[in-house]
Formats: structure tokens, sequence, C-alpha cells
């Protein structure tokens, strides 16, 4: 085979003047990729942390607690212990409450609307 056959330039660098062409238009397509993805994968996390149900709360004994001012709205307090805690100026607006002991707590100016006691 002859160079002159295949133009000025012989057929080996040619090959290498196309590699490098695909390989450089390769990286904004890769990058594109990775970005897509990365905003993919955050809207996937966005969406499964506001859809989860309300989560029960992990200490269910909060006796002789001083909790005033604690936010437990929309909370899932089912069969917690209050008992005797400071929960003044608390939220607990739409909290589950039902089989909470309260015996003994200071509720003054708690937020208890749309609670299920």
């Amino acid at each position: 085979m002859d160079r002159q056959q295949f133009g000025p330039l012989g057929i080996e660098s040619r090959t290498r003047g196309v590699a490098e062409l695909l390989r450089n238009a390769q990286k904004p397509l890769f990058a594109s990729f990775l970005i897509r993805l990365s905003l993919m994968m955050l809207s996937v996390v966005w969406i499964l942390l506001w859809s989860t149900p309300a989560l029960p709360a992990l200490a269910t004994d909060y006796n002789k607690e001083s909790l005033a001012g604690a936010d437990f709205s929309g909370r899932v307090l089912t069969d917690a212990s209050f008992n005797q805690a400071d929960l003044r100026e608390s939220n607990f607006s739409g909290a589950d409450l039902r089989g909470v002991s309260l015996f003994g707590a200071q509720l003054e100016s708690a937020n208890l609307e749309g609670a299920d006691l």
C-alpha cells in the first residue's frame, strides 16, 4: 500500500485523528449524562423523603424531661410517656398521641391543634 493512495496523511494518522475526535466528542456527552443522572437521583431522594409517612419517635419515655418549646408536630407518638414533663409552648399539632400518658405534664400554651388524643 502506498501512502499516496490515502491522500497526504497516512492511514495511521487518519485513524488516530478520528479516534481523537471521537474521544473529544464523547466528553461533553459523558458530562451531560453524569449531570442528568445526578439530577435524577436527587429527585428520587427528594420524592422518597417527602412521601414517607410520619415516623414514630425513637424514644418512648419522656418522663420528667424538659421539653419546653419542642416540636412534635405530625409525629406518631402512640403509647409514649410524658409524665411530669415540661411541655410548655411545645407543638403537638397533627401528632398521633393515642395512648400517650401526660400525668402531671406542664402543657401551658402547648399547641394540640389537630392532635389525635
